[in-house]
């Protein structure tokens, strides 16, 4: 266990000045249920030592002081940066008494007890609910930190140091894609303020025997082809993992920390993905004390309610009239699937039959439907996911390079980049959505107004009120094979990863920038 120096006062008794102070991660060993144990012999056992918190609002450090005997008194003051007694439990973090789970204090008072290793005094720390603090003076640091004052009547007394750190960062890939789609994610990419794990999806194969619809020569599919449900499944545990090893030490203090929650930025599907897993089982896990492992969640160009371009891939199975440019996508790995059977049976929804909608709210599938606000959401055990929107609009510039293409695909000095485009106009020239490779045409046919090209803007925000104005940019660089002109908004200028930096240094409470989204 890890024994902290502490100022004293002279004189001190024998006891103050041998006093022995540690700091543990209750998780696991000294939770029952989603709350740290009363028993006051583990407690006195400990757990793993730590020198910090993430702050996250939700993690705990066990706190315990050595004592001459039971019933000897202990006060207990949180003390903020400045070295002044903390005025706000939310943004320097808060104290209970073990058992409790009440953390409204700044200051509490307490009676050492008898235990298997002697007398001791045991104080609950929860951390501060977000690291960056109103004001703009957290932004540009990677930590900070608080101090327990102790004391016990006149006869000792001493200062516990506790590191406050961002909580790790996860980066989520979406639709047909892998952790590499955040190589050009700067500057957020390599900022040393943050830890930094990303996600991964794309890599693992699913053998499949059937798909709907049908798609020739497919025997296996890459998940980032399957449901959301399917793939919070999977990411779930992958942010336990990295949550895992940032308190481990693998943060930018260095430090073993208590840690349970991470934040999430999160491109197109891997929005909704990391929306979905409140509503899978284990979320809300005893060993995130029921809140569940996601602290805010920073979604970029997600179809929170569908695309209309998903629907003009899936409808009608397969008499769908895309179907050739379906089935050129599908030639290259990247499968439109409503759904599949794997060799054992099991049906597993496709990515785009749960993403289907139109845009704007209307015609939502049941995956979608789940994560709109209900009368019945109130039954669940786990809160809503503050969440932000970064949204993005191709311009007159992005767009217009659709028509470039269009003018020149059969001319043999085409240009460089409208290559696959002449590939699509050969093989899929009479696909409704390869008529409507234009500019126009793709604006107000497609996608029925403006758009990233693949995502309407009402769907990019969830139809709330666009507190980040919309960036312009396409949904993504493979875009840019169609003759679409970038930047990409993954790519540093579109200035996504900047916005995302700001976001990530909101107070996530009483923010408008965050809302309570599932």
């Amino acid at each position: 266990m890890l024994a902290l120096a502490f100022a004293s006062f002279a004189p001190l008794p024998a006891w103050a000045a041998s006093a022995t102070v540690t700091l543990s991660d209750p998780v696991p060993t000294l939770l029952d249920g989603p709350e740290v144990t009363s028993d006051v012999n583990r407690l006195a056992t400990g757990a793993r030592p730590v020198e910090g918190v993430a702050a996250d609002g939700v993690s705990r450090i066990v706190i315990a002081v050595s004592a001459t005997n039971a019933g000897q008194p202990f006060t207990f003051t949180i003390y903020n940066d400045q070295s002044a007694p903390s005025a706000s439990t939310a943004e320097n973090g808060a104290l209970a008494a073990a058992g409790s789970g009440q953390f409204d204090h700044n200051q509490l008072a307490t009676a050492a007890v008898t235990t298997a290793e002697g007398a001791m005094a045991f104080v609950i720390y929860r951390a501060p609910i977000d690291f960056a603090r109103p004001g703009g003076a957290d932004d540009n640091k990677s930590e900070r930190s608080v101090s327990i004052h102790w004391h016990s009547g006149t006869t000792g007394s001493g200062t516990i140091p506790i590191t406050i750190l961002r909580p790790p960062v996860v980066l989520v890939h979406g639709l047909w894609s892998d952790p590499s789609a955040w190589e050009n994610f700067t500057p957020l990419i390599g900022d040393p303020r943050f830890a930094l794990f990303r996600a991964d999806y794309g890599s693992l194969a699913v053998s499949v025997s059937s798909a709907t619809p049908t798609f020739s020569g497919m025997n296996t599919v890459s998940a980032h082809a399957l449901g959301l449900a399917f793939n919070a499944r999977y990411v779930a545990p992958q942010i336990d993992s990295f949550v895992n090893s940032f308190k481990t030490g693998h943060n930018p203090a260095n430090l073993s920390v208590a840690a349970v929650q991470a934040d999430v930025v999160a491109h197109s599907m891997g929005g909704i993905v990391t929306r979905t897993m409140p509503i899978t089982v284990g979320f809300g896990s005893a060993t995130t004390f029921g809140h569940g492992n996601i602290q805010k969640l920073i979604t970029v160009d997600t179809p929170h309610l569908g695309s209309p371009l998903i629907g003009d891939f899936i409808s009608d199975g397969n008499s769908n009239p895309n179907k050739c440019l379906r089935g050129l996508f599908g030639s290259k790995g990247m499968y439109a699937l409503s759904s599949v059977e794997t060799p054992a049976g099991r049906k597993i929804d496709g990515a785009f039959g749960d993403m289907l909608g139109n845009g704007s709210g209307d015609d939502l599938s049941p995956a979608l439907q789940a994560l709109l606000p209900s009368a019945t959401k109130p039954s669940l055990q786990t809160p809503p996911l503050p969440t932000a929107f970064i949204g993005a609009v191709a311009g007159p510039t992005q767009l217009g390079g659709l028509d470039t293409c269009h003018a020149t695909w059969k001319d043999n000095d085409r240009p460089p980049q409208c290559k696959i485009y002449a590939v699509i106009q050969i093989f899929c020239g009479s696909d409704p959505l390869v008529k409507n490779l234009t500019a126009a045409g793709w604006k107000n046919n497609v996608m029925m107004g403006p758009s990233d090209a693949l995502v309407p803007l009402p769907s990019e925000y969830a139809n709330h009120t666009q507190v980040i104005s919309p960036l312009t940019a396409i949904h993504s660089k493979g875009l840019e094979l169609l003759g679409l002109k970038g930047p990409a908004v993954l790519e540093s200028t579109s200035g996504a990863a900047a916005k995302a930096i700001s976001l990530l240094n909101t107070w996530v409470a009483k923010s408008p920038t965050f809302t309570g989204l599932r």
